[in-house]
């Protein structure tokens, strides 16, 4: 089962050239991921995401449910201060909400 889950480190907008990843949580305490793609990205046919998020350990989450079979996990670097700075998926995000 997902990893207890305090989200508030990691609540807020990341971004990078490609795109644009939202961290929310709602009113029934359920994590959101959303990706708005920018530039290149939108050019090669991504499209907006928008997941439900559980706890995959510290400083992560996965996906609840699979995208193309896979369940894509993301990690919150430099948790320092109360707040993650960067988002990692594959790629590093900084934190655009500072």
């Amino acid at each position: 089962g997902p990893a207890p889950l305090d989200a508030a480190p990691y609540l807020g907008t990341y971004s990078c050239r490609e795109a644009d990843v939202t961290i929310s949580q709602d009113d029934d305490g359920r994590v959101w991921l959303d990706e708005v793609p920018l530039g290149v990205a939108v050019e090669m046919g991504d499209t907006p995401v928008h997941t439900e998020m559980v706890g995959y350990g510290e400083h992560r989450m996965i996906a609840l449910h699979p995208d193309r079979g896979m369940h894509r996990v993301y990690v919150f670097l430099d948790v320092e201060g109360g707040h993650a700075s960067y988002l990692h998926t594959g790629r590093a995000l900084v934190r655009a909400d500072d």
